[in-house]
């Protein structure tokens, strides 16, 4: 989650997304982000782990 190239793309893509290109556009992210995950499959445990806490975090501050 730390790769920032992947992330400024997410953005960049995002932001400058024209109205005719938007399917094109998520779908290109989409794949980036599984791509990286299917690469890096270590962080999808740490990923569960951090969402987890946060849901234990959230809920618990009601």
């Amino acid at each position: 989650y730390w790769n920032v190239d992947l992330w400024k793309s997410l953005f960049s893509e995002l932001l400058n997304i024209g109205s005719s290109e938007d399917t094109t556009v998520l779908q290109n992210v989409r794949e980036k982000f599984e791509n990286y995950f299917r690469e890096n499959p270590q962080l999808i445990k740490k990923l569960i782990q951090l969402l987890g806490r946060q849901r234990t975090t959230l809920c618990s501050s009601k």
